[in-house]
């Protein structure tokens, strides 16, 4: 249920025009996500905050 809230959040914040990156998601969630099937294709994720910041920032740098 969580899990598709998440989705429901990052896809309408996409429709505004915001990139959704999600980031510090622990492995056992990460493979509970797999295991109920949730598809999160489309959605940046990455491992930590700090590769989450790092992202944003290259981003920025190359879309200015």
């Amino acid at each position: 249920h969580t899990a598709g809230q998440i989705l429901k959040v990052a896809r309408a914040a996409e429709l505004l025009g915001t990139r959704c990156v999600l980031s510090g998601i622990r492995s056992q969630v990460a493979h509970t996500l797999v295991g109920l099937g949730v598809n999160l294709g489309g959605l940046k994720t990455l491992r930590t905050l700090k590769d989450g910041i790092r992202d944003c920032i290259r981003y920025l740098a190359e879309n200015r």
